[in-house]
């Protein structure tokens, strides 16, 4: 009897583990996929800074134009006496007041994994083709010029490229503590164990001294 309370015990304290189904919230999170947005004919922004920060990497819903899309994308924009874009979501923070050779290039995509083609119109006159891909980038100092990263079909999320900002921060601090928790609890249950094993084998030693 006390061999079948220790098995018992192990069974609550190890339970068998349960597949557990995905979390609806999970996938709704997710960005969604570079090939699945051009298949449905929308088109994708992609926007990078000269230090490697991503400022969008998403799917956006016809938009009317270049300018369009960035405003879709939460990309707001700031622009010189010329109608140029010369800041993006406060990078520069403000407008050169003269030209230091860094600049936002425009560039387009005609799907993933496709050659950039330079922009030949602003944003504000450019009308993105449907299942195609915008392309934003600011050169680093002294260089002429930048070109958008390749984005491959099939990849979240643009590939490896991850939004910068403090939602990423949060995920990752989430995880962290996620972890920590995870490798506290078996040391916990292993002490559990011990324990009530010791019990029981004292138990049955006691027994059988009474029934000899």
């Amino acid at each position: 009897m006390l061999a079948a309370l220790l098995f018992a015990t192990l069974a609550i304290v190890f339970p068998v583990p349960a597949h557990a189904a995905p979390s609806p919230s999970a996938e709704t999170g997710q960005t969604k996929a570079i090939d699945d947005c051009l298949s449905a004919n929308n088109v994708w922004v992609f926007v990078i800074t000269d230090d490697q920060k991503v400022l969008s990497n998403q799917c956006v819903d016809s938009p009317s134009t270049g300018a369009d899309a960035l405003k879709k994308a939460g990309i707001t924009v700031g622009k010189n006496k010329s109608s140029l874009i010369c800041t993006m979501n406060n990078h520069p923070e403000t407008c050169p007041k003269t030209f230091n050779g860094q600049y936002w290039a425009y560039y387009h995509a005609s799907g993933a994994g496709a050659a950039w083609d330079y922009s030949e119109k602003g944003a504000d006159q450019y009308k993105p083709a449907p299942g195609s891909i915008e392309g934003w980038c600011y050169n680093k100092p002294k260089t002429k010029s930048c070109t958008p990263p390749k984005l491959a079909a099939g990849s979240a999320d643009g590939a490896s490229f991850q939004l910068t900002g403090d939602n990423t921060k949060k995920t990752q601090n989430a995880d962290t503590s996620s972890d920590n928790g995870s490798k506290s609890g078996p040391v916990a249950t292993i002490v559990v164990i011990a324990v009530v094993a010791i019990a029981l084998i004292v138990a049955l030693v006691v027994r059988r001294r009474r029934q000899s």
